[in-house]
């Protein structure tokens, strides 16, 4: 058990540094969007229910909890966030949709768990979305620092 927590505690602090590191990314990316209104709009495809729920469930609440500091504290360099979030219970064939909105919605980066990173790749390229996920299981995304 203790070991198990020890894990736990890993996971959540390299989670916690992924999400902050996003926000920085945020930053640069954003004071090119400031000028039209001092927000940044980014999509979160969260796992709240499903297969993954036990661990997507906090990472997802986490990174709606970190967008929300964010703005609570002035924003990235005075440019407010607006997360919007669309739930997907680790099911690729929901997270395609979701990503659609996000483009519809003028996302510049999104959030996802594990399970539809690999399969997001693609779309996220084809129309340049920086895309933000904590995985250890697919390191081929790795390969495409520019997008992940």
């Amino acid at each position: 058990m203790r070991k198990l927590f020890g894990y736990g505690k890993r996971f959540g602090m390299v989670a916690m540094a992924i999400i902050l590191s996003g926000a920085l990314l945020l930053g640069s990316v954003a004071t090119a969007k400031a000028a039209e209104g001092k927000v940044v709009k980014v999509g979160l495809i969260a796992t709240f229910t499903g297969p993954l729920a036990t661990v997507g469930s906090p990472w997802s609440k986490g990174v709606i909890d970190c967008i929300r500091y964010v703005n609570e504290i002035g924003g990235i360099n005075g440019v407010r966030v607006d997360l919007s979030w669309q739930g997907c219970g680790s099911n690729v064939a929901k997270a395609i949709p979701a990503h659609k909105r996000f483009v519809e919605g003028g996302a510049l980066m999104e959030f996802m768990e594990v399970q539809p990173a690999g399969a997001m790749l693609t779309f996220l390229q084809r129309d340049q979305i920086v895309g933000n996920n904590v995985n250890a299981l697919e390191p081929a995304l790795i390969s495409k620092p520019q997008w992940f």
